[in-house]
């Protein structure tokens, strides 16, 4: 695993110990996008389609005079 190759034991260690760390960083950056910038993201375009579809209707009330 990429764990134990992180604390770099054994012989060979200190060229697979970087490439581990970068692994790791790699997999916990990709999950922190995956449970919040994701969903944050389609939050926000399901509020912006709300709002685009609110002013469409705005513009299509007739003007009474």
């Amino acid at each position: 695993g990429a764990i134990p190759a992180a604390f770099g034991v054994g012989p060979g260690a200190e060229t697979r110990a970087p490439m581990a760390r970068a692994i790791i960083g790699g997999i916990l950056f990709s999950t922190v996008v995956t449970l919040f910038l994701v969903p944050a993201f389609y939050l926000f375009a399901e509020r912006w389609r709300s709002f685009a579809s609110f002013l469409a209707r705005v513009e299509d009330v007739p003007n009474p005079k």
